[in-house]
């Protein structure tokens, strides 16, 4: 990834952002876990 900076960005809004996307990443994955249980016929 390139280590160049947008103007008036900083380290901290870039570990934001990845934060940010990691916690959306985790949520996708519970949200298809859980859309896969209630396919399963019980």
């Amino acid at each position: 990834m390139a280590s160049g900076n947008l103007p008036g960005e900083t380290d901290v809004d870039q570990q934001k952002a990845a934060d940010t996307c990691e916690t959306l990443k985790g949520k996708l994955a519970e949200l298809l876990a859980d859309m896969e249980e209630l396919s399963k016929p019980s």
